[in-house]
């Protein structure tokens, strides 16, 4: 199952506020980020499905400052309008989710609809209408074990690593960190107060989540027949993900119907052992149930 990591980035001129109401707005950054994506995705002109999400907020430059975005990790992949069949990115998209153009119009409007809904009596600063939006998207590995990892990089990355500490007194602190904008490596000394303010200013509010899922990959999504273990490309239980049959329609948009879990247990097992062995195994154990 293909993937795709899309990150959604605020304007300048919103994070100052957003850094002040952040229970209000971070929620808001979030769930516009989502909405955004998902209402592409709806469209037939795209993929026509339901389709999840794991997002993962960061609010840190390679510098400290205060840079609030969303890292989003989506599968290339929904749930069909009929709630049954999974409906895979045509071959021809697989390295083309969204334009990113229309996901930042749609993630600035959602966002400020959100953010003036969460904080009625609070101004928002100015942003002209010309300024983009940035949203970044690319594909990512396949298989859900790599793709686990490669979320893992942004769960449990902080403001500053170890090593990106060069030297400390009493008095200031020097850090290397890359520019972005050149890549290359520099060096960076603050004071000492100046270096907590930044650093301590990513501590997230008591109680606020940094790691949020959505859609399909929403806790309360279990019960979706075939959503969680088709969007993350596994089983539940582990087994070896199921072999999808071809759609007897042709075509780039064909939608193809996903096996059971336990049936494809028991085609699997048959082709090894056979029938009978499988049968007998089956009535034994209890572990499988009893086929048809």
């Amino acid at each position: 199952m293909p993937y795709f990591h899309v990150v959604f980035t605020l304007p300048d001129e919103l994070r100052r506020s957003v850094r002040s109401h952040q229970r209000a707005l971070v929620g808001a950054l979030f769930r516009a980020a989502f909405e955004a994506v998902a209402a592409l995705a709806r469209d037939d002109h795209f993929l026509g499905a339901q389709i999840g999400a794991l997002a993962v907020l960061h609010t840190w430059t390679r510098t400290l400052e205060w840079h609030p975005h969303v890292h989003m990790l989506v599968p290339a992949g929904g749930l069909a309008p009929d709630g049954r069949t999974w409906r895979p990115l045509p071959r021809r998209k697989r390295r083309f989710l969204a334009p990113v153009r229309a996901l930042g119009k749609l993630f600035r409007g959602r966002f400020l609809a959100l953010a003036r809904r969460a904080l009625p009596g609070v101004p928002l600063p100015p942003i002209p209408w010309e300024k983009r939006w940035v949203v970044f998207a690319k594909p990512v590995a396949h298989g859900a074990e790599k793709v686990l990892e490669y979320l893992g990089r942004y769960v449990h990355r902080t403001a500053m690593s170890d090593r990106a500490l060069l030297a400390m007194d009493d008095r200031s602190v020097t850090l290397r960190y890359r520019d972005s904008r050149d890549r290359r490596h520099k060096v960076l000394t603050l004071p000492a107060d100046e270096m907590l303010r930044r650093f301590l200013q990513h501590v997230p509010p008591k109680g606020m989540h940094r790691v949020r899922a959505f859609g399909l990959l929403h806790p309360a999504q279990r019960q979706t027949p075939a959503a969680t273990p088709a969007a993350l490309g596994a089983t539940s239980t582990g087994r070896p993900r199921a072999r999808q049959r071809p759609a007897p329609a042709s075509g780039p948009d064909q939608v193809r119907p996903l096996r059971s879990t336990r049936a494809h247990a028991r085609a699997s097992l048959r082709a090894r052992l056979g029938d009978e062995r499988v049968s007998a195994g089956i009535e034994k154990r209890g572990n499988l149930s009893r086929p048809s």
